[in-house]
């Protein structure tokens, strides 16, 4: 029995049904994404909240925040001041699963943010459409100083109270004069129940002096105002008015110090192998490695090192003044190879079925 011809038409069918199923859109590749989330649902601005998920889709998964104030088409958590519709990189293992804590107190753009519930989206790179969603309630700690009196002469005695939430367990207040220049600092430690009280003894020349509150443990920070009168009615000069409610209590003085406040700079050399991978800070591209960050703000900050075929490095860096702060990593590499779809590898089958009968048609006779 000989060899049959095989019909040209018979190839050129083949052929496009190739590129046919090659060519289907992103929506018919399987996979699965999806994003959860550790605790109660709900934490306070500065906080971190860990989240947790699987993307079998691309491996390359980005997350964006939506809710008051925000772009509906959401923005990257770590930059709410980012393009719309777009998110910051997570880096995903050679299963599909990623795990990230986000850090809110890094968030460029926190003064967007109010006490209210926000959505977490994450997407696939390559398949935009494939998302996932939770919403977490976010929280603006209650936060706030009040002096009692707002008034006084030189060696009246003045209290300072107010109320600390989440958790804080001490505060600090900074007393400026008009020209800004710190002439009394005090420390107060904050009862279970959030509200604390500290007293002192009035030692500044009559005028208007600023009273600012910070904690170590969050970012918030609220400034009130003394008027130390020549005699008692006639204040120095006009005051702006901040409403606050008082709590009267005793309380012992401190002597005055005049310690600045921590509002200098740092930096952060960053290296990596292998060399030449993007350095990132709170989210703005800065250069290659290695890197030397100068002038860096105090307080935290976001480093992320990132390179193509490589998984995403990032680390929590807290800088003080004068600090010169090493971040140093090898970086992971990303799975060898990322799985196929069905379609892919059905459509290179058919590919190669019709390259091999080509070459079959060429031989026979």
């Amino acid at each position: 029995m000989g060899n049959k011809r095989i019909r040209p038409q018979f190839l050129t069918i083949i052929l496009l049904a190739a590129l046919v199923v090659i060519a289907l859109p992103a929506g018919a590749v399987n996979g699965t994404i999806s994003i959860g989330y550790r605790g109660s649902g709900e934490a306070y601005i500065g906080e971190t909240i860990v989240f947790d998920g699987i993307n079998t889709f691309s491996g390359t998964t980005l997350a964006r925040i939506t809710g008051p104030g925000l772009p509906p088409e959401g923005v990257p958590i770590y930059n709410l001041n980012g393009k719309a519709g777009s998110g910051n990189s997570i880096p995903v293992d050679s299963t599909g699963s990623w795990k990230f804590g986000y850090y809110t107190g890094t968030i460029r753009g926190i003064e967007k943010l109010r006490t209210a519930r926000y959505t977490i989206t994450v997407f696939d790179n390559t398949c935009p459409d494939e998302t996932a969603e939770v919403s977490v309630l976010l929280k603006i700690p209650a936060f706030y100083v009040v002096a009692s009196s707002s008034t006084a002469i030189y060696g009246d005695y003045v209290q300072l109270t107010g109320y600390a939430e989440r958790d804080v367990t001490s505060v600090n207040f900074i007393i400026t004069n008009e020209a800004g220049n710190i002439v009394n600092q005090y420390d107060s430690s904050v009862s279970s129940s959030g509200y604390f009280n500290r007293g002192f003894h009035v030692n500044m020349e009559p005028g208007v002096y600023t009273i600012t509150m910070t904690s170590p443990s969050v970012r918030t920070t609220s400034s009130n105002y003394l008027v130390v009168e020549t005699v008692p009615g006639q204040a120095a000069s006009p005051v702006p008015a901040i409403p606050g409610s008082a709590t009267i209590g005793p309380g012992p003085a401190v002597p005055p110090v005049t310690e600045p406040v921590d509002t200098g700079t740092g930096s952060i050399s960053v290296t990596s192998s292998p060399l030449g991978a993007t350095v990132f800070l709170d989210s703005a591209m800065m250069g290659q490695t290695p890197y030397e960050l100068d002038q860096v703000s105090s307080g935290n900050h976001l480093v992320e090192i990132r390179a193509p075929g490589y998984q995403t490095y990032s680390e929590q860096v807290t800088v003080r003044n004068g600090d010169a702060k090493n971040v140093s990593t090898i970086l992971s590499k990303t799975s060898a190879s990322t799985p196929l779809s069905p379609c892919t590898v059905l459509g290179a089958m058919l590919v190669s079925l019709a390259l091999i009968l080509a070459t079959v048609r060429r031989r026979i006779p």
